[in-house]
């Protein structure tokens, strides 16, 4: 029996197949490796006596539910951004959506909210703080009369 050849063109749907399924398989690793910033509700008064303050408290829980990877080892304390002290109590930070499910069932951990980026609309803001009657004296001083012209 001879062997048919097989040209590169009737190889193309398998390259092709092959290829979608890799990239898919590293979108979806990559989703979950994919950090966010939330914002962390914590109660206060659940933190135990061994902790000398609420920031020890944070970081031990945000440690607590990073993943074992090296580079989440090397960056767990950097992953806190902020923390909330006087009307709320709690904590920004940077989980993936796996971290924040884990630290979501957490003792401690009232709510997790995923942070939201507002986008400042600025149009009706000289009007609304009353500038507009500024604007219009700073264009008044470079009016004609005011302008003395050297002869």
């Amino acid at each position: 029996m001879s062997k048919i050849p097989v040209t590169p063109m009737e190889k193309m749907p398998y390259i092709l197949t092959s290829f979608l399924i890799l990239t898919s398989i590293t979108l979806c690793a990559n989703a979950q490796l994919v950090k966010k910033t939330y914002i962390i509700q914590m109660d206060k008064s659940a933190m135990p006596n061994t902790f000398s303050n609420h920031l020890d408290w944070y970081s031990s829980k945000v440690q607590s539910v990073v993943s074992n990877s090296l580079e989440s080892e090397m960056d767990y304390e950097e992953r806190i951004i902020y923390t909330y002290q006087t009307a709320f109590h709690g904590l920004a930070a940077k989980l993936s959506q796996e971290e924040t499910e884990k630290l979501e069932a957490e003792d401690g951990v009232l709510a997790i909210f995923p942070d939201t980026m507002y986008e400042l609309h600025t149009t009706r803001s000289p009007t609304f703080l009353g500038l507009e009657n500024l604007h219009r004296s700073t264009n008044n001083i470079w009016s004609k009369k005011n302008i003395i012209m050297e002869k």
